[in-house]
């Protein structure tokens, strides 16, 4: 599993230096594509290391394609009943004063 970690870690630095090289007038951006692809990638390295797939085919590939999916949906679909949630708390002063 460390060996999956480190290929990640590897793979977001070339790509962070590769990036660091380009031109800066596009730096938004490049700071908009750097923070995505920091995201997938270890997203995918957490569903890799976690499922231990093997992929030696093409439908292997597709399989672990429709994991992350179904994982990143997921994912989501927490954050958005956690935010619907914390919207619909008492959040005034008077709402969270305590009782004596």
């Amino acid at each position: 599993m460390a060996s999956v970690w480190l290929t990640v870690i590897a793979i977001i630095i070339i790509v962070v230096v590769v990036m660091k090289i380009s031109s800066e007038k596009q730096a938004w951006a490049l700071r908009i594509v750097m923070i995505l692809f920091i995201f997938i990638m270890l997203t995918i390295g957490y569903i890799y290391a976690k499922n231990s797939p093997r992929i030696d085919g093409i439908s292997e590939v597709v399989d672990f394609g429709k994991t992350y999916f179904v994982w990143l949906g997921n994912a989501f679909g927490n954050v958005k009943e956690t935010t619907g949630y914390l919207g619909k708390q008492d959040w005034s002063v008077e709402g969270n004063k305590t009782k004596n």
